[in-house]
């Protein structure tokens, strides 16, 4: 641990670690800029993500994962705390992730990478990023739009780019999705994420879902409500998250093998 004061209006942090079978490093730096504003450097190279959950007292104990992460941000802060300019790249990856009060809701990533811009004038945060997982591959737009007032919702929305959904059984194709539409809410104050709006449509494939994410509870709670016309069992089984009942999941995936859904709504809790 290195606390430091190079000069007046500037201090220098690093914290890190130098053990053979898992090093990390954690370097940050502030320092004075022009107008009475501050210039602030973050670089985080392989801390595990679960250490950080912790000591941002995020997580709660629901989620286990051994994924490391790496990053580089750069911010220019106003004198009453606003980010005027904000810009950063993310790297998880490889890892996985699974929920404690259910072992076989896992998701393993080989990578994850993301690019962060701050529009101050916009109030708009945007963020492509790229997910890999085997042969799935998420290659998305996010952005996230600040509220004017104090207490407000954030509008978070999702597009662009497409989705491609590995096989569930060999001898299947990947699925493409080349249409990816959300439109989100999230309260802070409540701790709930709302879905107003998703879209997700390709070839043969056209889905309607809206729902929350609620985590005002130590045991968060998701509610999700899908509509689809024509949809074959294969590409259903594709677009089921692998994190959603996946006891039914797997005795889906190992019993059906082929049909259409003419018609139908699915709900989950």
């Amino acid at each position: 641990l290195s606390l430091t004061r190079p000069r007046a209006g500037a201090l220098e942090f690093q914290l890190g670690s130098e053990d053979a079978a898992r090093p990390w490093l954690l370097v940050a730096s502030v320092k004075p800029g022009s107008n009475g504003t501050r210039l602030v450097d973050l670089e985080a190279r392989k801390i595990l993500l679960k250490d950080l959950l912790l000591a941002l007292r995020v997580d709660g104990g629901q989620i286990e994962t051994d994924a490391p992460i790496s990053a580089m941000v750069r911010a220019e802060i106003a004198q009453d705390g606003t980010p005027q300019i904000a810009t950063g790249r993310v790297l998880m990856g490889p890892g996985s992730f699974v929920d404690a009060g259910d072992p076989e809701a896992r998701i393993t990533i080989d990578r994850a990478e993301m690019e962060m811009d701050w529009n101050a004038a916009q109030r708009a945060l945007t963020m492509p990023f790229q997910i890999v997982s085997g042969g799935t591959r998420m290659t998305l737009m996010a952005q996230a739009e600040a509220p004017r007032e104090a207490n407000g919702s954030w509008a978070i929305n999702l597009g662009g780019g497409s989705v491609v959904l590995a096989p569930t059984n060999p001898g299947e194709e990947a699925l493409v999705l080349n249409r990816i539409l959300v439109r989100s809410r999230f309260d802070p104050v409540a701790r709930r994420l709302n879905i107003d709006q998703a879209e997700v449509a390709g070839k043969g494939v056209g889905v309607a879902m809206s729902g929350n994410l609620d985590f005002s509870t130590a045991d968060p709670r998701m509610n999700i409500g899908m509509a689809a016309r024509k949809l074959s069992l294969v590409a259903f089984k594709q677009m089921w998250p692998p994190f959603i009942t996946p006891a039914v999941r797997t005795w889906v995936i190992e019993r059906v093998s082929g049909g259409i859904i003419e018609q139908g709504e699915v709900a989950t809790n």
